[in-house]
């Protein structure tokens, strides 16, 4: 089984509707909770590789996981609601990480002598951005060695 079939398998096991669809524009995908009926909406027209839709449905599934969620259709304009998002969005990234990307396996590829971000993410199967972000929390919680 894929990685990709285990976060499908994963949705179905918590009895979430996975949906193809565009959302909005901005959005290739949404976590929504509609009369107690969780729905995950992805528009996969709108995601390129394997990679960015494993990161995507990890994402969004752990939305679900943590209850950690705000209204998609809330004005966005003021200072405290993007704080809110972005407060939101960092925690769930976080969860994501520690949940599906181990310190453990970042650290094996660098001891293994894997520098380049962009492969260490092809061989981890995820995006170099969600790569980039992990690092940088597993640095902050001092659980990545890194020779210089």
């Amino acid at each position: 089984m894929t990685s990709i079939e285990k976060l499908y398998q994963e949705a179905y096991d918590n009895e979430i509707h996975i949906v193809d669809a565009s959302y909005s524009n901005t959005k290739k995908a949404a976590a929504c909770i509609r009369d107690e009926i969780k729905v995950l909406v992805i528009d996969k027209k709108s995601i390129h590789t394997s990679a960015e839709k494993r990161v995507i449905l990890a994402e969004e599934l752990m939305h679900f996981e943590t209850g950690l969620m705000y209204q998609l259709d809330d004005d966005c304009n003021t200072y405290a609601k993007r704080l809110e998002r972005s407060k939101i969005e960092s925690w769930n990234m976080r969860h994501v990480v520690r949940r599906y990307l181990p310190s453990n396996d970042i650290q094996r590829l660098i001891d293994k002598g894997i520098e380049h971000n962009y492969e260490m993410a092809e061989m981890l199967e995820v995006t170099e951005d969600f790569l980039s972000f992990a690092i940088d929390y597993y640095m902050l919680k001092d659980e990545l060695i890194i020779a210089s």
